[in-house]
C-alpha cells in the first residue's frame, strides 16, 4: 500500500466527514463534467483536477461531505487544498489511492456494527471518461478490483457519466442488473466469467462463458427491459445518449 507523502492537518477531519457511510458515493475526476449531476446529496471524493468542479457541485447542492486527494499534477493549485496529498512518483493512480481510502472506510463501518451504516452499493463517477486510452483502461481495472475486494458485494455498480452529456455511458457491476436499454450495447470483462443477458434484446445469452476482452458480447441491441447476471465484475457499455 502506497503511503501519502503529506497529510494535510485537516485530513482526519475530512475523513470524519465521510465516516458516516451511505449507500452511494461520487468520484469527480479532472475531465469535463456536465450538469445536472447525481439525483441526490451524497459524499464526494475529488481526484486531483476534479477539485475544479467542486464549485459547480456545491452550487447544485449535491455535496453532503467531501474528501480531496491527488498528487497535484492536473490541478496545480495550492497543496493545502488537498486533504491527502500523494507523491508525484508512485506506483498507483490517484483513483486507486482514493479507492483504498474508501475501502478502509467501508471496512471500518462494517466492523462498527453499532452505527448501522448502510452498505455501499453505488459509485457515481464523473470526469473519468474520454481521456487517454491507457488511463481509461487503468480506471476500469481499478474498479474491477475494487468491486471484487469490497465485497462479495452482489448487485454493486459503478456508473460512469459521459463528459459530453449527463447520461450513464458505462456501468461496471457484479451480480444482477436490470435496466431499460434502447439501442446498441456491449458487455466486456477484464477476467474470464460467465454471463446471462435476457429480456427485450436481440441476442440473449444464458450462462455463457465470456473470456477477457472477448468480442462475443459486442454490439447487442436492446429494445426495452434487459436483465444481466454475471459471476464476476463486467463492463456494460451503454448506447450513446441513453
Amino acid at each position: 500500500m502506497m503511503v501519502p507523502v503529506k497529510e494535510n492537518r485537516n485530513k482526519q477531519e475530512a475523513k470524519k466527514r465521510l465516516t458516516t457511510m451511505c449507500s452511494e458515493v461520487a468520484f469527480v475526476g479532472p475531465l469535463s463534467v456536465k450538469e445536472p449531476l447525481c439525483p441526490r446529496k451524497m459524499p464526494f471524493i475529488y481526484l486531483d483536477g476534479g477539485i475544479t468542479h467542486q464549485s459547480l457541485i456545491r452550487r447544485l447542492g449535491l455535496e453532503d461531505s467531501f474528501l480531496t486527494i491527488g498528487d497535484n499534477d492536473s490541478y496545480c493549485g495550492a497543496e493545502d487544498e488537498f486533504d491527502i496529498l500523494l507523491p508525484r512518483q508512485k506506483d498507483q493512480s490517484d483513483l486507486a489511492a482514493a479507492l483504498e481510502e474508501l475501502n478502509n472506510l467501508c471496512r471500518e463501518s462494517k466492523e462498527d456494527g453499532e452505527r448501522g451504516d448502510p452498505k455501499l452499493e453505488t459509485l457515481h463517477l464523473y470526469g473519468l471518461l474520454g481521456g487517454r486510452l491507457d488511463h481509461q483502461l487503468a480506471i476500469f481495472g481499478e474498479l474491477f478490483d475494487f468491486i471484487e475486494i469490497l465485497a462479495g458485494s452482489e448487485n454493486f455498480q459503478s456508473l460512469f457519466y459521459s463528459s459530453h452529456h449527463n447520461q450513464v455511458e458505462a456501468i461496471i457491476f457484479q451480480g444482477a442488473l436490470q435496466r431499460e436499454i434502447h439501442g446498441t450495447f456491449s458487455l466486456m470483462s477484464l477476467r474470464e466469467t460467465r454471463v446471462s443477458a435476457m429480456g427485450d434484446l436481440k441476442y440473449p445469452l444464458e450462462h455463457h462463458g465470456l473470456k477477457a476482452f472477448s468480442s462475443l458480447a459486442l454490439s447487442n441491441e436492446g429494445f426495452g427491459e434487459v436483465t444481466i447476471h454475471c459471476e464476476r465484475p463486467i463492463l456494460l457499455i451503454m448506447p450513446k445518449g441513453v
